[in-house]
């Protein structure tokens, strides 16, 4: 099974992703999940300028399909980001 998908998002809405999930997720915050993922603590100020890597959503994704699979959080896929995201628009008014 491929777990690498094609997804964008922006910065506001992978920070709204791990604040949300920040109870079950095993990092605290954006600037632990880019060091626990190795990156540098500066990253994420980074992907709020220049936009959020690919490879920065596929570990995510990974990260919450486990929690899915274990019964932590109701998490399916590519298509729950989907919905996250239409969630994350609805909250924020866009």
């Amino acid at each position: 099974m491929d777990l690498n998908i094609d997804f964008e998002g922006d910065y506001a809405f992978l920070k709204w992703i791990i604040y949300k999930h920040d109870t079950v997720l095993p990092y605290d915050g954006i600037v632990d999940y880019a060091c626990c993922n190795l990156y540098t603590k500066n990253s994420s100020h980074f992907w709020g300028q220049n936009g959020v890597p690919k490879r920065v959503w596929n570990q995510l994704h990974k990260d919450l399909l486990i929690l899915g699979l274990v019964g932590r959080i109701n998490y399916s896929g590519i298509e729950s980001l989907e919905k996250m995201r239409k969630e994350f628009k609805k909250e924020e008014g866009l």
